[in-house]
């Protein structure tokens, strides 16, 4: 394989040559952008190139970095519970991993010629693209696979501000001088509660200790206004995750319901090296957005059909294996990248170094069937998901099959008689789980 000083080399005379071309045609000028084009069409087609490397070095270096972690938890002087308990589920999380396969990154333009197919074919593939290809290709199509705008090929029109940890640090200890229950959730491995609530202090010191086992802080809001990347900001097909409200906003009507599922669209998380998340989809059919504020991340993903999907998702109910029954492969994110998933998506994080990551959530009415469908899947099999069912569920489904139904502009909508026959599933076993909470 090429250096990256070879590939660097290839590509500059790459541009050399076509820029020559284009000069010797007569009486035209090459612009400064068709100049800028040209070097990024480059840039991304040399990107493209070397990250299924990348990305593999990224998987074994976390392989690696879990299993010197494990020793090191054996030697140590942990309670025996609570070393054994780590160690077991690292090993699996391990085994899960270590079959990745190559990622096969495409470029945007080779997702819109496939995307045409009848069945196309998506078997371990990633878009790489730049951050106006991206938002260009959420305009106008629908996505399938994941979507991946490393930081080198942002070219979006807005500052991607990103914070770092002492930032985030300082805002966390602000919230705890300022609250009367200053608590938060956080996911440990070697605890019998997976996800249980530790006090902000008491968090903090277990991300600073490089000798204590690693930690996830899954409640921290983000710190920033703007939520929505730029290559989703005022697309109004992904803006109805925060529109579809039973009053509209426009009430003084007391809503019994909290807006647990509104409040989904901004997030934070911030992972101490060597903690990772089994595999999972996010709840309810969500689009997840995650930008990579700082550290690194191993994002291990699946490709899978409806069919797949749901064969894991009753092994998983079942307790029979963690993960899809077919290898996954390795997305590498590091400060600045910014990823996009379409809802149903099996992933698998592992945090390779101290990593924080900005999230946003979205549902998008072109694709509110697939969204119906992962939100169906995740209800019948919780054991899919890492999270409760949201109350506000049912509202919104409801708001928005009488919104589809009429083609309510200014939004664009998909199969609306699919669509609604899956929300009635929806609300059928809604009703089942509610009369189980009611049970004495």
């Amino acid at each position: 394989m090429p250096s990256i000083e070879d590939a660097a080399n290839s590509a500059q005379s790459r541009k050399k040559r076509r820029l020559s071309e284009a000069t010797i045609q007569p009486f035209e000028e090459v612009s400064s952008c068709a100049y800028s084009e040209m070097h990024q069409a480059v840039e991304t087609e040399d990107f493209v190139r070397r990250y299924p490397a990348t990305a593999m070095s990224s998987l074994k270096r976390g392989i690696c970095m879990l299993e010197e972690l494990n020793t090191q938890v054996q030697e140590s002087s942990i309670a025996q519970t609570r070393k054994k308990r780590f160690i077991a589920e690292s090993q699996s999380y391990i085994d899960v991993i270590k079959t990745g396969e190559d990622v096969v990154p495409i470029s945007a333009k080779e997702y819109e010629l496939r995307i045409q197919q009848s069945t196309p074919n998506w078997e371990n593939n990633l878009i790489i693209c730049t951050s106006t290809e991206a938002r260009d290709l959420l305009q106008r199509l629908t996505l399938q696979i994941p979507l991946l705008i490393p930081s080198e090929l942002n070219n979006s029109l807005t500052l991607r501000t990103l914070y770092s940890a002492q930032h985030y640090e300082a805002v966390l200890k602000f919230r705890k001088d300022a609250s009367a229950e200053a608590y938060m959730d956080i996911q440990d491995l070697t605890s019998k509660n997976i996800t249980r609530r530790l006090t902000i202090s008491t968090a903090l010191k277990r991300m600073s200790d490089p000798t204590a086992l690693p930690i996830n802080l899954l409640d921290i809001r983000p710190v920033r206004q703007n939520l929505l990347p730029w290559e989703l900001d005022n697309l109004t097909d992904y803006s109805i995750l925060s529109e579809a409200t039973e009053y509209g906003g426009m009430s003084n009507h007391s809503d019994p319901n909290p807006s647990d599922l509104s409040s989904k669209t901004g997030f934070a998380l911030w992972g101490k090296r060597g903690v990772w998340s089994f595999p999972h989809v996010d709840e309810h059919g969500l689009y997840t957005g995650v930008l990579c504020e700082s550290g690194s991340k191993l994002w291990f993903t699946w490709s899978l059909s409806p069919s797949e999907r749901e064969q894991w998702a009753v092994s998983r109910q079942a307790g029979f294996q963690y993960a899809p029954n077919k290898p996954g492969f390795p997305i590498y994110l590091k400060k600045g990248d910014l990823l996009l998933m379409p809802p149903g998506t099996v992933h698998a994080p592992l945090s390779l170094e101290d990593v924080i990551m900005h999230g946003v959530h979205v549902w998008c009415s072109k694709t509110m069937v697939s969204t119906a469908e992962s939100a169906l899947l995740d209800l019948r099999f919780p054991m899919c998901t890492n999270e409760e069912p949201r109350r506000e569920l049912r509202g919104k489904l409801m708001h928005l099959v009488r919104a589809s139904k009429a083609r309510l502009g200014p939004y664009t909508w998909g199969d609306h008689e699919e669509f609604a026959e899956l929300v009635g599933r929806i609300m059928v076993v809604l009703e089942g789980l509610e009369r189980k909470e009611r049970l004495p």
